[in-house]
């Protein structure tokens, strides 16, 4: 048989252990047991997240930190129904399987019962777990098949019934599996291993106060940021007005959205600022979408660009710190509160019919509201901009630029708006029919020269023929989201090279690794990137056809 460490340790696709999803869930009886029976506290998930880190994701704090901080010694493992004054000499073998299976049952069932809804079939319910659960299958060999459950003991072959409609059912066929490819060889070396974490001591680490701030502590912060970041805010005058005379060429930088990776695209300008100083005088449009739309902003508004690089740097320190449960699956990943903040402070009631340049930023709206006329009630794109033209849309610039970065699943729709990348993450792309159209500002497509900067070229540009050719359903949807806006952006880059020919010249240099648009432990990896980049290709040009 194998030994209650092994099992309750087994770990699902994403390396969550049932220490994870208890820690995750706020059960402190569940929590408390595993601890009770030596469950490990070190293990990780795919992410590099410890139970420990889990439990900062919680609502409530259901157990002890100290008792999940890796650097203080395991505690001594404890047979389930013994008393704990109880010698460990003296559980025996028997103690250990009847302990073994009631644990199991009481601790699974326990989970399932205090996350299920009295409202709601089984049979239908959303739940993530369950999905992590049916991946740990899928990946581990275990057959749909239901085994004959263990006559050793009759609380497993009650749940063994419910399994079809448990939420649990893969994990209660993997651990049943494991089980009877046990040996008793296992339990002895737990007890060894056991009783050597006892005797470790380890010196004891504070844990971070951050990560458990109340929502009082959390804004009192942000205000302390907010303030501290605004203070070192240079002086400085909007760009100069700039008016477009037929005949001369039209200028347009256009920066992609990137969330963390719009760091790269700050100190590409710099150094673009620092060869060319009159580079920002011949810009008559700057447009950009998600993250970049703070930075079309702030450029308009004069702000230096290491201010900028600072800005964004701060704003994805903040803002990337997980606020929900279940990593975005059952909710928003992230707050923007930070961002709203900022842009408050930042931006006050100024709006894009202000700037004394061109500007265009995108997103999406979801829902024109319930509220509207039933016949009008629609989802539609936003192309928010200053032109003088016959579809010009105005609007605060704080509202505009965190409307076009609410990304979906990162954070909460704002407005009922959604990032803009959604459509197409090129904002070029999506600003030329308001630039040449007839109703639109009736630029000449001859006179467009445009600059598009990306935000990074995938380390890995393509999908792996051979992983995806016979993929199905499940692994087609977790590369979806990343494949279709991947897709789109090759298509806008693709038809714009055909439109403008030379004029157009697209900046996105190839990543040496892979980053995570959402996590600011990229920053130093972003920022070294951008300034080993070499610009002389870029520099050409700009001086060729700027």
């Amino acid at each position: 048989m194998i030994t209650l460490t092994n099992v309750i340790d087994a770990q699902n696709l994403l390396g969550e252990t049932a220490l994870h999803l208890a820690c995750l869930h706020a059960n402190k009886y569940v929590a408390d047991l595993l601890l009770d029976n030596a469950a490990d506290v070190t293990l990780l998930t795919t992410k590099g997240l410890s139970a420990y880190d889990y439990l900062k994701f919680s609502n409530e704090l259901c157990v002890d930190r100290k008792r999940l901080d890796p650097k203080i010694r395991k505690p001594k493992f404890i047979a389930l129904g013994s008393k704990k004054s109880k010698s460990s000499r003296d559980i025996g073998k028997s103690s250990m399987s009847n302990a073994t299976n009631s644990f199991l049952i009481e601790a699974l069932d326990d989970l399932e019962k205090n996350y299920s809804k009295k409202s709601i079939d089984r049979r239908n319910r959303r739940n993530s777990i369950s999905s992590c659960s049916s991946a740990v299958d899928e990946e581990s060999g275990v057959k749909s098949s239901v085994d004959p459950p263990r006559s050793s003991s009759t609380e497993l072959k009650k749940i063994a019934t419910k399994k079809e409609n448990s939420i649990f059912s893969m994990i209660f066929e993997f651990i049943e599996k494991k089980m009877e490819s046990g040996s008793d060889s296992d339990e002895k070396e737990t007890k060894e291993k056991s009783k050597t974490d006892v005797k470790k001591k380890k010196e004891k680490k504070l844990p971070n106060p951050i990560f458990y701030e109340t929502a009082e502590e959390k804004m009192r912060r942000y205000e302390i940021v907010t303030d501290n970041l605004m203070k070192s805010l240079p002086k400085s005058q909007p760009l100069r007005s700039r008016k477009y005379n037929p005949g001369d060429s039209y200028h347009v930088l256009s920066l992609d959205g990137g969330g963390v990776k719009c760091i790269y695209q700050t100190i590409l300008l710099r150094k673009i600022v620092t060869e060319i100083p009159e580079f920002f005088e011949k810009i008559d449009l700057i447009a950009g979408l998600s993250a970049s739309s703070l930075i079309c902003a702030s450029i308009l508004l004069g702000y230096d660009l290491n201010f900028i690089e600072k800005l964004m740097e701060v704003v994805s320190f903040e803002t990337f710190k997980s606020e929900s449960h279940l990593a975005g699956i059952a909710g928003h990943q992230f707050s923007n509160k930070f961002m709203k903040m900022l842009a408050e402070r930042m931006f006050g009631d100024r709006k894009l019919s202000d700037l004394t340049r061109d500007c265009s930023i995108q997103s999406f709206l979801i829902d024109s509201g319930k509220y509207s006329n039933l016949n009008l009630r629609n989802s539609k794109a936003m192309l928010f901009n200053n032109f003088e033209s016959k579809y010009k849309l105005d609007g605060y610039l704080r509202d505009v630029c965190l409307q076009s970065a609410a990304a979906p699943g990162y954070f909460d729709p704002l407005n009922n708006h959604v990032d803009g990348s959604v459509l197409v993450n090129n904002p070029f792309f999506l600003s030329y029919p308001l630039i040449i159209g007839e109703y639109g500002m009736a630029i000449p497509k001859a006179q467009l020269v445009v600059l598009s900067i990306g935000s990074g070229y995938p380390n890995v540009p393509y999908y792996d023929i051979e992983e995806m050719g016979d993929a199905g359903l499940v692994q087609w949807l977790i590369k979806l989201s990343d494949f279709t806006i991947f897709a789109r952006k090759e298509m806008a880059v693709t038809e714009s090279k055909v439109i403008l020919g030379e004029r157009y010249h697209r900046l996105d240099p190839k990543l040496t690794t892979d980053v995570e648009i959402c996590d600011s432990k990229n920053i130093p990896i972003v920022k070294q990137m951008a300034e080993e980049q070499d610009l002389s290709e870029t520099l050409a040009w700009i001086k060729k056809y700027w």
